[in-house]
């Protein structure tokens, strides 16, 4: 089932570079949902934990190339939820501090595009903090 969520993620991320954003989403959206039920059958895992929550920035990153940027917001955080919980289990992992970094300065970003300084610069500063 791992190989099948892969294939999803990997279709999804040529299908976005190409601009078919919403069967991009679609695949992500699958993707994530398998990944889900794979979390929940081994919920220490946090390799599929981790993969689970590269998948949701993807997905993040495509609602926002589509406008949908509430959307992005909500998966982009529940993503970052994900990322904090492996840092605080695995502080000295720097890859995870990377990519939880990385999610923050996304939804920074994207924050501040929507004219929302305060969170902008919340999230902007807890990214430059773990960096």
């Amino acid at each position: 089932m791992r190989e099948f969520v892969d294939s999803l993620n990997i279709r999804a991320i040529v299908l976005q570079s190409k601009g078919q954003l919403e069967p991009a989403i679609a695949d992500y959206s699958e993707s994530i949902k398998i990944a889900k039920q794979l979390v929940d059958r081994d919920p220490g895992n946090g390799t599929l934990q981790r993969f689970m929550s590269n998948v949701m920035a993807n997905l993040s990153d495509v609602l926002l190339q589509a406008g949908r940027t509430d959307e992005a917001l909500s998966t982009l955080e529940a993503s970052i939820a994900v990322k904090r919980r492996l840092q605080a289990a695995d502080p000295g992992n720097s890859t995870w501090a990377y990519e939880l970094s990385v999610s923050l300065l996304t939804i920074g970003q994207a924050q501040f595009q929507r004219e929302k300084t305060t969170e902008a610069l919340a999230f902007l500063q807890e990214a430059r903090e773990r960096m």
